[in-house]
């Protein structure tokens, strides 16, 4: 377990090294164009992946100071 933890480490560390540079190989423009109306450019998709990882840090960190054992309320709704 402790192996893949590391090995699972070590590809994200990979990934933050990496992500960067290779983002900023864009053209601004084709950062900012969008595949179709209702598609997201890569700047809004990177955006929303920041926004959505600020978030849950949050969410991660508000968790560990609440009462024991946490539990996620899951509701279904029905769609028509």
């Amino acid at each position: 377990m402790k192996e893949e933890l590391t090995k699972v480490i070590d590809r994200l560390q990979e990934h933050i090294n990496i992500v960067p540079s290779e983002f900023l190989k864009y053209p601004e423009g084709e950062l900012r164009r969008k595949p179709a109306p209702d598609k997201w450019s890569k700047k809004e998709l990177l955006g929303h992946l920041i926004d959505s990882a600020a978030n849950n840090h949050h969410r991660f960190i508000k968790i560990q100071f609440m009462p024991s054992p946490f539990f996620v309320e899951v509701t279904r709704r029905t769609i028509g």
